[in-house]
């Protein structure tokens, strides 16, 4: 199936509230339409993606897991959707079931931006989460890498405690508390005695050098057939909201 991409365009409008306000007089109506149409967790995103819950398309176009892909891109952002990059990604996920993806791939992982204090002042870093499995707690998100603006910092991990496996539904509360009490960190995030990045994460948090503040954005990456695509959540109060697929990009 060969598109246009004044096709995806109009075929990615059909999904937006603002088409359908003024058929919709029923305020109620209106905002069940929305809550049935938006990405509301990742969970339910991975579902969609992999056609395992189906969309149904507000004309009454029969359901497909091209449409399904197609309902899940940002359609407010029309370099995106006009990008002959994007048709092909959806015709070459969506024409092979076995294109899917899930928590036990390890080509997908977060991107937490969060702001620490550093010497009085604001620092913004970008830590990078993502979920592994063993035998006694099953899945578990860790911190594998992190990336200051002043200086790059590695981050380790430790088998015994972990993160919350479905905490990136909550907005990663788990790490915010982790990132709080240092005291904690060095057996959630640090393994190894080496003097390394780990290392001092570990002692300009414990030290009050540094102090995390809030987490910012949180995202997430997937690597797919040749591809990847960053996911976010677009919180707006139309039918294309909620986790959303915001970049792709072919893998050279």
């Amino acid at each position: 199936m060969i598109l246009r991409s004044t096709t995806l365009f109009f075929f990615l409008y059909l999904f937006s509230v603002n088409a359908y306000s003024q058929l919709i007089s029923d305020d109620s109506i209106r905002d069940q339409l929305i809550f049935n149409y938006k990405v509301k967790q990742l969970d339910q995103f991975f579902n969609r993606f992999n056609f395992k819950e189906k969309v149904q398309p507000i004309n009454n176009i029969q359901p497909s897991r091209f449409i399904n892909i197609l309902s899940l891109l940002n359609g407010k952002d029309q370099a995106l959707i006009h990008n002959p990059e994007t048709l092909a990604f959806i015709q070459e996920v969506a024409g092979d079931s076995t294109n899917y993806i899930s928590y036990e791939r390890k080509d997908w992982f977060s991107i937490v931006e969060c702001i620490f204090i550093y010497k009085g002042r604001e620092e913004k870093a970008n830590l990078i989460l993502k979920p592994v499995s063993n035998a006694l707690n099953g899945f578990r998100w860790v911190i594998t890498d992190a990336e200051f603006s002043n200086f790059d910092l590695g981050v380790g991990e430790d088998s015994t405690y972990f993160i919350n496996p479905t905490n990136h539904e909550v907005g990663f509360t788990g790490l915010s508390e982790v990132l709080s009490e240092p005291v904690k960190m060095s057996a959630k995030v640090i393994s190894g005695t080496e003097l390394n990045h780990s290392a001092l994460l570990l002692f300009l948090l414990r030290n009050n050098i540094l102090k995390f503040k809030q987490i910012d954005h949180i995202s997430f990456q997937f690597s797919i057939k040749g591809y990847q695509f960053i996911v976010d959540e677009m919180n707006r109060n139309e039918i294309n909201s909620g986790w959303l697929i915001t970049k792709i990009k072919p893998i050279n």
